[in-house]
């Protein structure tokens, strides 16, 4: 799914998205590494 999709479904701003998706995959790597160990 593209960001100018998920602006048009949300009705967020890209950049918004942008930091959301960023954030999440930050917390996934987290959280993967915390089960790796």
């Amino acid at each position: 799914m593209s960001y100018e999709e998920m602006a048009a479904v949300t009705g967020a701003r890209i950049p918004t998205l942008k930091m959301r998706v960023h954030r999440a995959r930050e917390a996934l790597l987290e959280a993967l590494e915390e089960v790796v160990r």
